[in-house]
């Protein structure tokens, strides 16, 4: 018979039959984190119609993040690349009351961290190629994201100017803990619906130690289904949601938390 995997001191992932990991997790450390931030307005009907139960948006706006991450602890520094789409949201349950980001869509370039993040933490992970963040002359910086050689994302920061010590502080304000939403969702096997659909919060802690602002690039570029068939739906929906206009560009390179520690359903 197999050991019941309920032991409440180890956390479990598959394969779970070899043993798994003391609980509660460590807080995760990302040594050397850059990331490009790129915001827009949008229509907030058609971003609201994308929020599950208990949600509701603070701004209408898409948050698009391109981040190298570098120096990943629980990774035994190994590096990765991944984009993410969030959405700046307040979430209310008959007990939390909280403010942050909610997730959309995730692309990863490695399989590790897409399992750990979609299995434990209802990221919403899925895997592309992910070009690292290049630097051209003239203050600009680009990457773009592909599928089997298909592009579907590009962004950019042009015209980059290095923050002075006042905005990197104001910018470490907004940083200093972001609560960071997903929603956890497995499929039932062999009958339609979820065997589990929930809210997820993990907190990130960032140390901010430098920051340019500069011009937004970015373009979607939704596939032909043929060439990307699980991912170009998703692509496609956030294509559609209209750019009514940049509402700001920033990269930043800091040391990041995932507070692993801290992630819970939130009620």
């Amino acid at each position: 018979m197999l050991r019941p995997f309920d032991d409440d001191h180890t956390l479990y992932s598959m394969p779970p039959f070899f043993g798994g990991t003391p609980y509660p997790p460590p807080a995760l450390r990302y040594a050397d984190t850059l990331s490009l931030t790129i915001a827009y307005a949008t229509e907030a009907a058609a971003l609201t119609r994308l929020l599950p139960p208990g949600f509701s948006l603070l701004r209408p706006e898409i948050l698009v993040s391109c981040i190298n991450n570098r120096g990943v602890e629980w990774m035994a520094g190994s590096p990765y690349n991944l984009v993410a789409v969030n959405v700046p949201v307040r979430f209310e349950g008959s007990v939390d009351r909280l403010d942050g980001v909610f997730g959309l869509a995730v692309w990863e370039n490695k399989t590790t961290p897409i399992i750990a993040g979609r299995e434990m933490l209802g990221v919403p992970k899925v895997f592309a190629e992910i070009e690292p963040l290049r630097e051209f002359p003239a203050g600009e910086t680009h990457s773009w994201s592909h599928y089997e050689g298909r592009r579907f994302l590009d962004i950019g920061l042009t015209a980059a100017r290095a923050a002075d010590g006042d905005e990197i502080a104001l910018l470490q304000a907004g940083l200093e803990r972001v609560n960071w939403f997903g929603w956890r969702y497995l499929p039932k096997v062999g009958a339609p619906g979820a065997a589990v659909s929930e809210p997820v919060v993990c907190p990130q802690d960032f140390t901010v130690r430098e920051a340019w602002f500069g011009q937004a690039v970015l373009e979607w570029l939704p596939p032909d289904p043929r060439h990307n068939p699980t991912q170009a739906h998703v692509i496609a929906g956030l294509a559609a949601l209209p750019n009514l206009g940049f509402v700001g560009a920033v990269m930043t390179r800091s040391e990041t938390l995932l507070r692993a520690d801290l992630a819970r359903v939130p009620h």
